[in-house]
């Protein structure tokens, strides 16, 4: 009985400790997301897909491909960088607005 007793307190120990982890990560995930969405926004980002593209397209000259070749690739892989780049706006503009009126609707309360 005393061993179940204990038993039973650690596991309401343990409990205690996982929710409190829980509780300090949602209380931080707000201020998460929104590095995220200003990372995503940032003046960087478009640098760093314009090297990306550039760097792509050398490797491909390097290669030797012919020159319509490289400019139909590049071409591509710049539209597919740009169509992952309107997704990942879209979904960090949907979180912003969602902590936007999360926080709008705690500041009534």
């Amino acid at each position: 009985m005393i061993e179940d007793w204990e038993e039973e307190e650690r596991d309401v120990e343990e409990l205690r400790e996982v929710l409190s982890a829980v509780s300090e990560f949602l209380d931080k995930l707000p201020e998460l997301i929104k590095k995220v969405i200003d990372a995503l926004y940032s003046r960087d980002l478009g640098e760093k897909m314009g090297e990306s593209v550039s760097t792509f397209y050398k490797k491909l000259k390097e290669a030797g491909m012919p020159e319509d070749m490289v400019n139909q690739m590049t071409r591509e892989f710049f539209e597919r960088s740009m169509v992952i780049d309107r997704v990942i706006r879209e979904i960090a503009g949907a979180l912003k607005r969602e902590i936007s009126e999360e926080s709008e609707f705690e500041e009534e309360e």
